[in-house]
């Protein structure tokens, strides 16, 4: 943005150009990633929303320890508009995972107070809910690492919305 007295101006500060070798690269930094996260003396679950992010880190784990069972948790919502239980569904079967899946119909206030007692410092993240409740699903299921790719969609994309105004 280009600001002066006179008129703001918005002109595009980058011009992203596909190139296969910095594909290549991230591709290679996420395996690794995935690897490193994965280092447990535990058994390891992941979240699985059926989103981007929580689909590759769930892929490319049961790709690399293939012998591995992994368990995958989704939260489903009953407003369809914002459930991706198609989607996670459709990614545990993919990777043939053990999925279990939390839905609440109205949002216990025990469980907010519960939650806020539990946090180090005040949190906007209104996915804090649902993060809560698929935690308290993992514990259940005796999974006490969980894999995440909180911030995936936003770093490459994910959702629909960041692409609104590239009409």
């Amino acid at each position: 943005i280009i600001i002066n007295k006179s008129h703001c101006v918005l002109d595009k500060y980058f011009h992203f150009q596909p190139n296969n070798d910095k594909i290549t690269d991230i591709n290679n930094l996420i395996i690794k990633s995935v690897q490193i996260q994965s280092r447990s003396d535990v058994k390891i679950g992941a979240l699985l929303s059926g989103g981007l992010d929580s689909s590759i880190i769930s892929k490319l784990h049961s790709l690399i320890f293939a012998k591995n069972q992994i368990k995958t948790f989704s939260y489903n919502f009953y407003d369809k508009k914002y459930s991706e239980e198609y989607y996670s569904n459709l990614m545990s079967i993919n990777i043939k995972s053990n999925h279990f899946t939390s839905q609440s119909k109205k949002i216990n206030l025990a469980d907010i107070t519960g939650i806020i007692e539990l946090l180090d410092e005040p949190i906007i993240d209104t996915a804090i809910f649902t993060s809560f409740k698929l935690s308290q699903l993992a514990k259940k299921n005796n999974v006490k690492v969980i894999l995440s790719g909180a911030g995936g969609d936003e770093l490459f994309g994910g959702y629909i919305r960041y692409f609104q105004n590239f009409r």
